[in-house]
C-alpha cells in the first residue's frame, strides 16, 4: 500500500513539474494586442496641447505703435537716419549702443517707428485707442500710464521670442507623424498602404525567425504592425486567434514581409483602427509603462507574447511571440528597438513641449491683456478729463477731498449707465448717460456724460478750478534759443524765468507751470479711475 502511494505521489510531482499548457491557445496574446492597438489609435489622433504661436502675436506691436505715437517728436526722430538719408537706424545711437536694454528693445521700437512713418498711420492708432480728439494734457497723461503697459508687454514679447522658438513645440506639431512612424514605419503611413520595407527593417525577412527574433535597434520587428503580426498572424504550425479568440484566417503567414498587408487586413479588424484618440504626454507615458510591463524573460532572452520553449517562430508548441535576444543581461535589447525607442522619446519630448506651451500661452495672455488695457485708455481719458475739471488749486486740502468724492460719484454714475448698453432708449432716458451708436464694443455704448449731467442739474461734487495762462507773444516770437533766453535777463536770483527753450520752441514759463499742474491733476484723475 505504501509503495502504491509513493508511485501516485511521484506521478503527481512529475505532472506538476511540466507546463500545464502544452500549446498556445486562442486569445493568449490579447493583453499585448490591446496595448498595441492603443498605439494604433493614438496615431490617428492628435495631441490635446496646441502650438500657442501658430500665428504671429501682434498685440505688442500695436502697443509699441501707440507708445511711439504718444512720444515726443525728438524720440520719434531718433530712429530715423540722418538728413539726406532714407530709412531707419538698425542700431541705437552711439551714446546708447552699449546698453543691453537698448540693444534688445531697439528692433521693436524701430519696427513701431517704421510703421508710423505717415501721419495717417498715427491717426489710425489714436483712433483705435479712443484718443484721436484728445488734447495735449490728456495725451500726456495717457502716455504716462501707457509706459508701464508698454514695458510689460515688451518684456513678455522678448521672452516669448527668445525662449519659445518653434522648435520648442516640434514634439506637438510632429507627434502624429512620429506615431505613424512608430506604427507603420513612415510618417504618412496608414492601414491600407503598408510599405513592407518600412514595416520591417531593411533586408531580407522571409521567415518567422527573420521577422520575429532579434535585438535592439536591429530587431526586424521595428514597428507596431510588425510586432502585431508576430503575435497574431497564424503560421503553418500556429493557432488561429492568438490575439482574438474565434478570429479566422484565410491565409497563413510564413514571416515574409511582403505579405504583411494581407495579414494586417485580417488583424486590424479587431483593432478599431478607424477612430483616433487625442492624447497628452501622460497618455503616451502610460502606454510606455504598459509596453514595458509586457516584456518577460527566461534566463537569457526577453519576450513579448506567449513563449513556451525554444523560439518565437509561430509554432503553437513553442511560442507565438517576439524574442529579444540577450535581454536578461542588457535591457537595451528591448528599449532600443526602433518603435519603442521612438515611443519613449515622444513621451518625454511631448511633456517638455506641453510645459513650454503653457508658459508661452501665459506670456501671450499677458501681452493681450496689456493691449486691452492700453487701448481702453481713451475711454478712461474722457472720464479723467471730467474728473480733472472738478479739482481745486494746488494749495489746501480741497483737491484731495473733492477728487475722491468726484471719482466715486462719476464711477457710480458710469456703473448705472453700464446697465443700459443694450438699449438706446433706456440709456438716453437717464440724466447722466448718452448712447453712442458708433461704439463697436457692445459693452461700452452707454457712457457717463458730464455735459448732460450739468445741464440736467444732477448733483456731482464740484471743486475749484485753477486758471491757466496763455503763452505771451514775447516768448513765442523767438525762433532760436539764444534770443529766447535773453527774455530772462535782469531777473533776480530765485525768480521764475519768463521764457524757456523747450522742445525746440520758445515757450512761456508760466504757461508751462500751469500746464504741468494741469497734467498732474489729469494724471491723478487717471490713476484714481484706473486703480
Amino acid at each position: 500500500m505504501l509503495v502504491k502511494l509513493c508511485l501516485i505521489l511521484g506521478l503527481l510531482l512529475s505532472l506538476l513539474s511540466k507546463p500545464l499548457n502544452a500549446a498556445v491557445n486562442a486569445g493568449d496574446n490579447k493583453p499585448e494586442f490591446d496595448v498595441l492597438c492603443e498605439i494604433v489609435r493614438l496615431s490617428k489622433g492628435k495631441p490635446k496641447a496646441a502650438n500657442p504661436i501658430q500665428s504671429a502675436v501682434t498685440e505688442n506691436d500695436d502697443i509699441q505703435k501707440l507708445n511711439m505715437t504718444l512720444s515726443t517728436k525728438a524720440w520719434q526722430d531718433m530712429f530715423k537716419k540722418p538728413k539726406g538719408q532714407e530709412g531707419y537706424l538698425d542700431e541705437p545711437p552711439p551714446d546708447k549702443a552699449q546698453l543691453a536694454d537698448w540693444i534688445e528693445n531697439w528692433p521693436y521700437w524701430k519696427k513701431a517707428a517704421e510703421a508710423l512713418s505717415e501721419q495717417a498711420a498715427k491717426n489710425s492708432v489714436l483712433e483705435q485707442a479712443g484718443l484721436k480728439d484728445a488734447d495735449d494734457n490728456t495725451l500726456a497723461a495717457a502716455k504716462l500710464h501707457l509706459q508701464a503697459l508698454a514695458a510689460q508687454a515688451l518684456r513678455a514679447q522678448k521672452k516669448l521670442d527668445n525662449e519659445y522658438l518653434e522648435k520648442k513645440f516640434s514634439a506637438i506639431t510632429k507627434a502624429q507623424g512620429t506615431l505613424r512612424e512608430i506604427v507603420y514605419g513612415k510618417g504618412d503611413g496608414d492601414d491600407s498602404n503598408l510599405d513592407a520595407s518600412k514595416v520591417f527593417k531593411d533586408g531580407t525577412v522571409t521567415s518567422m525567425a527573420e521577422a520575429c527574433e532579434g535585438a535592439g535597434a536591429e530587431h526586424p520587428a521595428s514597428t507596431v504592425v510588425a510586432t502585431a503580426l508576430c503575435l497574431c498572424a497564424k503560421a503553418a504550425s500556429g493557432v488561429e486567434g492568438a490575439c482574438t479568440p474565434r478570429q479566422s484566417y484565410g491565409t497563413q503567414w510564413d514571416g515574409d514581409k511582403n505579405n504583411a498587408q494581407t495579414q494586417w487586413n485580417i488583424i486590424k479588424k479587431n483593432c478599431d483602427t478607424t477612430s483616433g484618440e487625442d492624447y497628452t504626454a501622460a497618455t503616451v507615458a502610460d502606454v510606455v509603462r504598459r509596453v514595458r510591463a509586457m516584456v518577460h524573460a527566461d534566463d537569457t532572452d526577453g519576450y513579448v507574447g506567449t513563449f513556451l520553449q525554444n523560439n518565437c517562430q509561430g509554432n503553437a508548441a513553442n511560442g507565438i511571440c517576439v524574442k529579444y535576444t540577450g535581454y536578461e543581461a542588457d535591457k537595451t535589447k528591448f528599449t532600443k528597438v526602433k518603435w519603442f525607442d521612438k515611443l519613449t522619446t515622444l513621451a518625454t519630448s511631448l511633456e517638455q513641449a506641453e510645459i513650454a506651451a503653457m508658459k508661452a500661452a501665459t506670456l501671450i495672455k499677458e501681452i493681450k491683456s496689456a493691449k486691452d488695457q492700453a487701448f481702453s485708455l481713451g475711454q478712461t481719458a474722457h472720464l479723467a478729463v471730467e474728473l480733472a475739471k472738478q479739482t481745486a488749486s494746488p494749495s489746501g486740502k480741497t483737491w484731495q477731498t473733492n477728487t475722491n468724492q468726484g471719482t466715486a460719484q462719476i464711477a457710480d454714475k458710469q456703473k448705472l449707465c453700464d446697465k443700459h448698453h443694450d438699449s438706446q432708449t433706456d440709456c438716453d432716458s437717464k440724466d447722466f448717460c448718452t448712447y453712442n451708436k458708433t461704439e463697436t464694443d457692445a459693452n461700452k455704448k452707454c457712457k457717463y456724460d458730464a455735459t448732460k449731467t450739468s445741464k440736467s442739474g444732477v448733483p456731482v461734487t464740484q471743486a475749484q478750478t485753477g486758471g491757466a495762462s496763455t503763452p505771451s507773444d514775447r516768448c513765442t516770437q523767438h525762433k532760436d534759443k539764444a534770443n529766447c533766453e535773453k527774455e530772462n535777463e535782469g531777473q533776480k536770483p530765485g525768480e521764475k524765468a519768463h521764457c524757456g527753450w523747450i522742445e525746440e520752441k520758445c515757450k512761456d514759463y508760466s504757461f508751462l507751470v500751469n500746464k504741468q499742474f494741469a497734467l498732474s491733476v489729469l494724471s491723478a484723475a487717471f490713476a484714481a479711475l484706473l486703480f
